[in-house]
């Protein structure tokens, strides 16, 4: 299930970490519908998120701490690959409606309309897509605790993705052979750097090609795909 949440701004700007401000007001939506929904997907031993999520803003102006917007108006597309999820979540959003949420710097959003879009079935082998949300490819060394962020330029691209989303599927309880002939390539891809929870990303955006199952891309459209996909990051839209 895929929703549009369209929300109303106090002010015609937000912070550049924005991300985290969306996932602030998903919490109080979840606790205010039912605590154990809440508990569910945000407590010690939450299930794995089936969802992700991307934030479309009116023709942004990024400044050095914080974006301009031109309108009091943005634009959250919600997706999950759980229709219980997607349930739980719509029904915690509609609870929101036309309730002010405070923001940061006397800023703050209000839920002016909540829409369930058309479901959309993917049903072939090979897709253009193009990114709403940045994909994160994180390779993470435990000997340093540093992250690398892998970039749709390097050589290993390809590989280190398929193995992101091979461990996304397994995490999700899936089969890991719906890998199996997966292919993805940068059409017109551009890297960019984001700032989320206090940190720095490097991200895919632009047109990328997938093949594979339709069942596995069935499922990546629904899901996102990558990592950090609950926190804003790996929603797509079919081109061709």
């Amino acid at each position: 299930m895929r929703l549009q949440l369209n929300f109303l701004l106090k002010k015609l700007e937000l912070p550049l970490d924005y991300r985290s401000a969306c996932v602030s007001f998903m919490k109080s939506a979840l606790g205010n519908y039912d605590k154990k929904f809440f508990d569910l997907y945000y407590n010690d031993g939450a299930k794995i998120k089936s969802f992700a999520f991307s934030l479309r803003l009116p023709k942004p102006e990024f400044k050095q701490d914080k974006i301009i917007l031109s309108i009091d108006k943005a634009e959250l597309n919600w997706s999950a690959f759980d229709d219980r999820d997607a349930l739980i979540f719509y029904n915690a959003f509609l609870g929101m409606k036309k309730k002010k949420f405070e923001l940061a710097n006397d800023n703050a959003m209000t839920l002016d309309k909540l829409v369930i879009l058309p479901e959309h079935i993917v049903n072939q082998s090979q897709m253009l897509i193009k990114m709403l949300s940045p994909m994160i490819v994180r390779l993470h060394d435990k000997s340093t605790n540093k992250n690398r962020y892998v970039k749709y330029m390097d050589d290993d691209f390809s590989q280190k993705t398929e193995e992101s989303i091979l461990a996304q599927i397994e995490m999700m309880g899936l089969s890991a052979a719906l890998l199996t002939k997966f292919s993805i390539e940068p059409v017109q891809a551009k890297n960019c750097v984001v700032k989320t929870f206090g940190h720095t990303a490097d991200g895919t955006i632009g047109v990328l090609k997938l093949q594979g199952q339709p069942e596995l891309l069935n499922i990546l459209y629904k899901a996102g795909m990558g990592a950090n996909r609950s926190i804003g990051f790996g929603l797509f839209e079919e081109i061709c």
